[in-house]
């Protein structure tokens, strides 16, 4: 009698199934994680948005967020808050920047009934308003912010519209809107 040293080959097919389940699912899930860093943004940049207009309501004052552009391809990658204090906005700390990850940009959808500037051309044209809001008090030049969007410290958001969050590798985009009734930003998916 020979001893076979050896597989069989219904071993040999049992175990290459295994490694086939295995390996489709390390992909499935692999995917979904890429999938979920979206998701991730999206929620930070909500939860962003609504700490923002948390902030104007208990200060009692307006905040505003200024779009911050990429250099190089000009799409907007961040939102900077500002707080309109002393007839001048002004950069704040509280709360920081908001610099969007994994190759996201930003993009703003007013209504055509709100697309009107903040500040009118009339109010922009007069030099002497104009002058003081480049310097302060102490007669120092200062950098001129103009928000795109700002939320008011009565619960709502001036000029009304949506802001799409979009990834470039990914196949849906992430809308926000202003609920005025519950006085807090929504967020939907928009599937491409």
């Amino acid at each position: 009698m020979r001893n076979f040293r050896g597989f069989t080959l219904i071993e040999v097919l049992v175990v290459v199934a295994i490694v086939a389940l295995m390996s489709t699912f390390t992909l499935l899930a692999i995917n979904q994680s890429s999938d979920r860093r979206y998701a991730s943004e999206a929620e930070r940049l909500l939860i962003w948005l609504q700490q923002t207009a948390q902030h104007s309501i208990l200060e009692g004052a307006a905040y505003g967020l200024i779009g911050e552009n990429d250099k190089v391809s000009g799409l907007i990658i961040g939102l900077k808050p500002v707080v309109f204090y002393r007839k001048r906005w002004v950069e704040v700390t509280l709360p920081e920047s908001f610099i969007l990850r994994h190759n996201g940009s930003l993009d703003w959808s007013l209504s055509a009934l709100d697309s009107e500037p903040l500040i009118t051309e009339d109010l922009s044209k007069s030099s002497e308003i104009m002058d003081q809001y480049r310097t302060g008090e102490d007669g120092q030049e200062q950098q001129n912010f103009l928000p795109d969007m700002v939320f008011l410290p009565d619960g709502y958001v001036e000029p009304q519209g949506t802001l799409t969050l979009i990834f470039d590798t990914f196949n849906a985009n992430y809308v926000y809107r202003w609920d005025t009734q519950e006085e807090t930003m929504m967020m939907e998916i928009q599937r491409l």
